[in-house]
């Protein structure tokens, strides 16, 4: 399926959230996503040598979710005052996930990332990142 023509005014998708489920469920083509670079926002920590954070590594903005919404206009606004709320946290088909006042609520967006979108050293205490994202089974981030 051919994506839709955009309308004047309308913006093309830069930023969504995976609705694929639990685990490995962030590849976009999977959510019809296809003919672009996409960048998941996830940070690592590695043992040796440095961690990733995800600011640095998921490209260029504007950010708009699936209805042309801004999201945001640059890392700043991304991290400082973020328009990442229910409302504009759609999927990739514009579609609202379950938050604040749905059963199930399903509202945590895993990136193991601290508020500004850089990664926790391995010092701070709890796993944040799933074995850096290579473990699905059960547990916690």
């Amino acid at each position: 399926m051919a994506a839709p023509a955009l309308a004047a005014g309308d913006h093309p998708m830069g930023f969504f959230v995976t609705s694929a489920g639990m685990g490995n469920g962030a590849g976009p083509e999977a959510a019809g996503s296809k003919g672009r670079t996409w960048w998941a926002y996830l940070s690592t920590q590695v043992e040796e040598g440095r961690a990733v954070s995800a600011r640095d590594r998921i490209g260029s903005s504007p950010w708009y979710n699936a209805r042309s919404e801004l999201i945001a206009v640059d890392l700043d606004q991304l991290h400082i005052n973020p328009n990442i709320v229910k409302r504009t946290a759609l999927d990739a088909n514009g579609n609202q996930g379950n938050g604040r006042g749905d059963k199930p609520n399903r509202h945590d967006l895993l990136t193991g990332s601290k508020d500004y979108g850089t990664a926790y050293f391995l010092w701070e205490e709890g796993g944040h990142t799933c074995s850096n994202w290579t473990s699905s089974g059960e547990g916690s981030a």
